[in-house]
This record gives structure tokens, C-alpha cells and sequence, in this order.
């Protein structure tokens, strides 16, 4: 008696088949908020819903929280995730409103007692950020076949309001990159193979992070709600990190400052951690070492504004401007400071 085995050339092949397909096939956005009967068939689309919440009054700020992994389907290494999410704020962060750094959001989070960190109306208001974006990255990996390599990355994500919960955005897509093909010679079996291995590289899964982030984010819509950039958050590149486990690690931190440079190099460390009290507190060290350095008010004036304390910041900054009033950034900074204020005329001058 013959053994049954299962028919593995008509599931490979179909699964060449759809690859072929996905990899001749441009993103296609989904919008569930129109009044659509029927929802076009695409093996690649990007699937979001901009509410009505969001009409009615968009967010002025952005925090990603962190994300979670597959819900089934194995885990995900915590780096992979952490990609994901630190794509997503790269391509938020020239948006017109704010974007918390992640480095903050996960400061203000582990500073707060287990009961709080679900209540998003008291992390909104630890963040000061009207807008919390949450989800799961729902895969991140590569399927290799020999003359066929599939590289995917997908998240599935929404964002509330924290001061009540309602839902402003949904979106959800799966970013694929593919190499080699149905191979019809042996030829075709070689050529097919190589590009298979290449799309097996590292950089396919950083470039399949990027572009699922890319067209996730230009599904929110920019309301330009801030017109002038924040001196304290220069536009934010996207690099290509390792995706391996990637533990954070604690700044690195000068034991007792005996020089203003070297308080305010401290400063820079912990405010790119996220720790803005301490930063200020280092300003203000550096201040008391050297009363006339326009670059500690300038770094005191900056961790004020990240703190919410703008009628603190102002003064500090003009102390700045004063001492150095030629340098365009403290300058900036003035209109900044000014525009957050409601001043709009003195913000224009500075």
C-alpha cells in the first residue's frame, strides 16, 4: 500500500504564483471611511480609517506608544518591534504638530505605577500629548523557497484621544519585499536562486520597516497645526539600526561636572533620554558654573518648553539671545517659545 503524501509543487507553485503577483503590485489605500459598496481586491493595500473624532478636532500631538508583537504566530525580537515603532515617529516627525520622541515616552511610562500606564487620559496628561498611537506589529520575517524569498513586514495600529479614549485613526498593512520568481529554465532556476538570496539581506527587512511606516503615516492627515519648528527637536533621520535585542542602556553621565561643557553635554544625554527634569537640572548646574554661557540658558530655556513650563522658558531664552544674539537657533527658539505662548506677532518678529 502506497504512502499518501501531501502535493507540495501546487502549493509552491501557488505561492510563486501570488508572490509574482504582490511583487508587480503598487500599494493600494483602502479607505473604510467612505461610503464604498465594495472594497477593491489588492494583495497590497494599505487599509486605514481616518474618524470622524479626527474631523472634529485633530490632535496638536503624537505619542507612540510601545508596541506589541504577533498575537499568534510566535514572537518577535523586542529590536524588530522597536524598528517598527521608531520608523513610524521618523515619518510622523516633519509632520506639522508634535511627535513625542519614543526616548520620552518610555521615561514618562516607567515613571508611572502600573495602574496609570492603561489610563490614557492620565498618560496624555504626563506626556501632554492629546494623541496616543498604539498596536502590534502583526510579522516581521523572511520565507526562503530556494528560487523564491518572500522579506514582510505588518503593523496594525490606532490612535485615541487620551483625554476620553475615542478613536481618531486606524490603519493596517503589510509591507513585502520579494526576490526570484517562477522559473520556466535552468536559467531562470539560477538567476532565480541568486535573487532570491538577495532579497534574503538584512537591508530588505530595514527597507520593508521603512516603507510599511512610509505608507501608514501618509494615511494621517497633516493639519499643520504648528507652523514653526521646535529648536529642541531638529528633524530626525532615519538610519538603519541592528535588529537584534537592543536593551537600553542607561546614559552615560559625568560624576560630579567640574567644568559648564561638561554639565551641559550631561544635559544633552539625559533630555535624549527622555529625562527632561534632569536635563534642566544640569542646565542650571552649568548656569551656576558659568553665569554667562547663552548655551546653558538656551538648554535651560528648551527643557522648560518640554516640561510645559513656558512662562519660565521665555526669560530664559531672552537671557540667551542677549549673550549671543546673533545665533539663529536661540532666535528660533524666541519665535518658538512666543508661538506656543499665543503670541504670534512677537513669535514672527523674533
Amino acid at each position: 500500500m502506497m504512502n499518501r503524501r501531501p502535493a507540495l509543487a501546487p502549493v509552491l507553485a501557488s505561492i510563486l504564483v501570488l508572490g509574482a503577483l504582490s511583487a508587480c503590485t503598487s500599494p493600494v489605500y483602502v479607505d473604510e471611511g467612505k461610503d464604498e459598496q465594495e472594497v477593491p481586491l489588492a494583495l497590497n493595500s494599505v487599509v486605514f480609517r481616518v474618524h470622524d473624532s479626527w474631523r472634529a478636532a485633530p490632535p496638536a500631538c503624537i505619542a507612540i506608544l510601545p508596541l506589541a508583537g504577533p498575537q499568534a504566530g510566535g514572537e518577535l525580537a523586542a529590536g524588530r518591534i522597536e524598528a517598527v515603532r521608531r520608523a513610524i515617529y521618523a515619518h510622523l516627525a516633519p509632520q506639522g504638530r508634535r511627535v513625542i520622541k519614543p526616548a520620552r515616552v518610555d521615561f514618562v511610562l516607567a515613571a508611572l505605577p502600573d495602574a496609570e500606564r492603561a489610563d490614557s487620559a492620565r498618560l496624555g496628561e504626563r506626556l501632554e500629548c492629546d494623541g496616543l498611537m498604539s498596536g502590534r506589529v502583526t510579522e516581521s520575517g523572511a520565507l526562503f523557497l530556494g528560487v523564491y524569498s518572500r522579506v514582510a513586514t505588518g503593523a496594525d495600529l490606532r490612535m485615541v484621544r487620551a483625554g476620553d479614549g475615542e478613536v481618531l485613526w486606524e490603519g493596517r498593512h503589510t509591507a513585502s519585499l520579494h526576490g526570484g520568481g517562477l522559473p520556466i529554465s535552468p536559467v531562470g532556476v539560477a538567476m532565480g536562486i541568486l535573487d532570491a538570496a538577495r532579497n534574503m539581506d538584512e537591508e530588505q527587512t530595514l527597507r520593508a520597516i521603512d516603507d510599511l511606516a512610509r505608507r501608514l503615516a501618509t494615511t494621517i492627515p497633516d493639519d499643520r497645526i504648528i507652523a514653526l519648528d521646535d529648536p529642541a527637536a531638529p528633524p530626525t533621520p532615519v538610519r538603519a539600526e541592528p535588529l537584534g535585542p537592543h536593551p537600553a542602556k542607561a546614559p552615560v553621565m559625568t560624576e560630579e561636572p567640574l567644568h559648564a561643557a561638561d554639565a551641559l553635554r550631561d544635559a544633552e544625554t539625559l533630555a535624549e533620554a527622555g529625562d527632561y527634569a534632569g536635563a534642566l537640572a544640569r542646565a542650571d548646574r552649568a548656569i551656576a558654573m558659568e553665569a554667562g554661557n547663552p548655551a546653558a540658558h538656551f538648554t535651560r530655556g528648551r527643557m522648560l518648553i518640554k516640561l510645559g513650563d513656558l512662562a519660565q522658558a521665555e526669560p530664559a531664552i531672552i537671557r540667551a539671545v542677549a549673550l549671543d544674539g546673533g545665533n539663529a537657533s536661540y532666535l528660533n527658539g524666541l519665535g518658538y517659545v512666543n508661538s506656543l505662548s499665543g503670541r504670534m506677532e512677537r513669535a514672527l518678529a523674533a
